[in-house]
């Protein structure tokens, strides 16, 4: 493969973001590449607490470079600026598009913040629509707290992923490995942990599955019976109360669909219904649950006659107790000066930080060593860092085609 054919694409769109990536270098090396951010001077200002990165592979028919609409599928990851670098896998070779939105979440309600990890809030946001919000320098159509963005084109050769052996024991293997696993291992790290489990622990618990499955069953076959009662005690027909036991022994029974009809009768329904002969309905003439109920309003008549007094201490009790509790709750709510002081704190210390990461300021190349000073946790980012570092060295992703 030549350099054409793995260099970086030139197409780039940016609006007040620059990213390094693939460690600064025209080549991508590796299926998992570095990402590291820098801001304009005008996106700085607007504060920026996370970004949004959308990540769409040719290949995978997520992204077309030759068409202006382009799909807006894709993996989305969201993540801090504090991070300050972060890092993506790819799993499939070819042209894939990155897209970054930067997002200012300090004025954001909580349930916006709480939907933006979920995929469906995202589907209508394709990469189409960010360059739109680009070119125009509006991102309020996009989300209403993008302050900035940028797209970048770049090429993944073939030979960067993980290949699964093609043997008949191998095929076993794999087999063995993923058997409780809808979903195939993204890389090879995550197939070697399973690798190990599927040797050690695994055989020993699909052994006390199948002896929890013996005991389940003979509960089963005891519960089911007693359920059958419990129907008819609220005024239903059961079916017959030994009736389906043997299913419960069967190897491919699925207890999820025992509540399907193994209780209610398949012959009639409603509440207090026996039969229904020549359209004529037979009801029972009391239910165990409506003698339970004119038992127990009895019983309730009698107490509260012989209480009074006691009850209505009780009822004062609790109302003083509910009233206490929802004032310190509000009172716990309630800002106080001394909070909104910190904040306002706090908000100038991140901008003034946020200034490390000016566009002016960015490097050629991504470097452990230097990376711009952190904004707290530095050992924590650092060996977060060093780890992604390592896996990119011995864990190869899995190409989904």
């Amino acid at each position: 493969m030549n350099n054409q054919e793995t260099n970086q694409a030139v197409t780039e769109a940016t609006g007040g973001i620059r990213l390094i990536i693939n460690g600064g270098s025209d080549i991508v090396e590796s299926a998992t590449v570095p990402i590291q951010w820098f801001f304009s001077p005008e996106v700085i200002r607007k504060n920026p607490t996370k970004l949004l990165i959308i990540e769409q592979s040719e290949m995978l028919g997520e992204y077309k470079p030759s068409s202006y609409n382009d799909s807006d599928e894709g993996a989305r990851y969201l993540v801090k600026v504090t991070d300050l670098v972060t890092f993506i896998q790819f799993f499939a070779p070819g042209k894939h598009c990155i897209a970054v939105l930067a997002l200012d979440e300090t004025e954001c309600d909580t349930d916006r913040m709480r939907r933006r990890g979920e995929r469906r809030y995202h589907a209508d946001i394709s990469v189409s629509r960010i360059r739109d919000a680009i070119k125009s320098g509006d991102f309020r159509d996009v989300d209403p707290d993008v302050v900035g963005a940028t797209i970048k084109e770049i090429d993944v050769p073939q030979e960067l992923f993980a290949h699964r052996t093609q043997s008949k024991f191998g095929t076993m293997v794999w087999k063995w490995t993923n058997l409780w696993h809808e979903i195939a291992p993204r890389d090879q790290c995550q197939y070697r942990r399973r690798l190990i489990f599927a040797f050690t622990l695994q055989p020993f618990i699909w052994m006390i599955g199948m002896i929890l499955r013996f005991f389940i069953q003979v509960f089963g076959s005891i519960v089911y019976p007693l359920i059958r009662l419990i129907v008819f005690f609220f005024g239903f027909k059961p079916n017959f109360i030994f009736k389906h036991l043997g299913e419960i022994w069967k190897w491919d029974h699925d207890p999820r669909n025992d509540f399907d009809d193994l209780f209610l009768s398949e012959e009639v329904s409603g509440y207090r219904v026996w039969s229904v002969n020549n359209g004529k309905t037979r009801y029972m003439p009391i239910t165990g649950i409506e003698l339970a109920c004119l038992l127990f309003v009895a019983w309730s008549i009698k107490t509260i006659i012989a209480n009074l007094t006691i009850s209505l201490f009780l009822a004062l009790g609790i109302a003083i107790v509910v009233t206490s509790i929802v004032f310190m709750i509000v009172m716990r709510l309630k800002p106080r000066e001394d909070d909104e002081l910190l904040a306002a704190r706090r908000r100038e210390s991140y901008e003034t930080w946020l200034r490390n990461l000016a566009i002016d300021q960015a490097p050629t190349k991504i470097s452990l060593n230097a990376l711009p000073a952190p904004y707290h946790g530095g050992l924590v980012q650092k060996l977060r860092v060093g780890y992604w570092y390592a896996k990119i060295k011995v864990c190869k992703p899995y190409s989904l085609r």
